[in-house]
């Protein structure tokens, strides 16, 4: 249980800064469009035209660096995540703190002084769209709305003796701790939601018996499994296992014996095969199987030998009975090409595990095709 809450919190994750990473990437444009209807409707690009091409070429290099590293991520995510986190606050941030310097700036210079209302209102409207953007993430969304309202605050209380700006600076403060509730709030609903829609898909993929994969994300998984390694020319492995004898289980200590049993096995199969590639399924009633990939048959023969001796010598304990069961195993092993498919690996693992059957069952046979 607590390796499924992990993975479903690892996914949650994932897919929460897969959703900032897509809605960040408006600011790519959004800013410097701001400030060019800023800079053009009041003059300023005429009257101050160095101030407004260099803020102008700061905020376009930020859009493009934007662009970059919205492209650019998956491959910064595997260098390291740290630097990853960096960057993107990085691209949330500085534009930000451009707006709120040139406020600031807006209150004490007087050629900056025809700015002051448009930029006030420019960055009334990115603490409200930015706090709905970024309220994904907490500590984002509290950066960003610190990044638009400290340096106005520290300017108005330490420099400037202006009532109005004093005044319309008290009120972004006000509304930015509003909004930082209403952050709050949005957080935990994305959350709610999105911890919802995962758990309904772990569930969709997973047997509700053992709580390891079902039968359909098996075959959705090794379709992905075959092109990948048919990409890499790596070897990909299908065992199926089937418990021997198992209707004379159900017929001696009933069905919810039964049931213990192949939660047993599937818990078995769980702690021996344990690595992220490696996909363990039930796939029929009293049937498993795994896909491995990337490991040599003979590899793959000796983790299925040791799971299949661990499970005949353990015990079943179940409503004051205690009882062994054995299992049989079937292995095919390949690189996949043009001129095989995945359905040729399962028919092969099936016919091994036949072929452990008519041996007399309790061991593994592997199909040398």
């Amino acid at each position: 249980m607590t390796s499924n809450n992990s993975s479903a919190t690892t996914q949650v994750i994932e897919q929460v800064e897969q959703d900032i990473e897509r809605r960040s990437l408006n600011g790519c444009y959004i800013y410097l469009l701001g400030w060019l209807a800023i800079g053009i409707g009041t003059d300023f690009y005429r009257e101050q035209s160095e101030w407004f091409y260099g803020i102008a070429g700061a905020l376009l290099l930020l859009g493009a660096f934007r662009i970059v590293f919205y492209f650019s991520s998956k491959s910064l995510k595997q260098y390291s995540h740290k630097v990853w986190w960096l960057l993107l606050r990085a691209s949330v941030l500085l534009p930000c703190l451009i707006f709120s310097s040139v406020f600031a700036l807006s209150m004490l210079l007087p050629k900056f002084e025809p700015l002051f209302i448009y930029v006030f209102m420019t960055i009334f409207a990115l603490v409200s769209s930015g706090t709905v953007t970024y309220s994904l993430d907490k500590s984002l969304y509290t950066s960003y709305l610190a990044s638009n309202t400290v340096i106005p605050i520290i300017t108005v209380v330490l420099m400037s003796d202006s009532v109005v700006a004093q005044l319309e600076v008290g009120m972004l403060f006000f509304y930015s701790i509003y909004m930082l509730f209403q952050g709050r709030q949005l957080n935990k609903e994305y959350l709610e939601k999105l911890t919802q829609k995962q758990t309904l898909k772990e569930l969709s993929i997973k047997d509700a018996l053992t709580g390891i994969y079902n039968r359909r994300h098996f075959d959705q998984y090794l379709a992905h499994a075959w092109d990948a390694n048919m990409r890499r020319q790596t070897t990909l492995s299908i065992v199926i296992v089937d418990i021997d004898y198992f209707k004379k289980v159900n017929d001696r200590y009933g069905h919810p014996a039964g049931d213990e049993t192949i939660k047993h096995i599937a818990s078995a199969m769980k702690s021996t095969f344990q690595r992220d590639t490696d996909i363990v399924a039930r796939i029929g009633g009293e049937e498993f199987a795994v896909i491995v990939t990337g490991t040599e048959q003979t590899d793959v023969f000796n983790l299925v030998e040791a799971l299949r001796e661990e499970i005949s010598s353990s015990t079943i304990y179940f409503n004051q009975h205690d009882f062994s069961v054995s299992v049989s195993a079937g292995i095919y092993s390949l690189v996949p090409g043009q001129q095989s498919s995945a359905s040729n690996l399962m028919s092969g693992a099936d016919k091994a595990l036949y072929q452990a059957k008519a041996n007399g069952r309790n061991c593994t046979v592997i199909n040398k095709g």
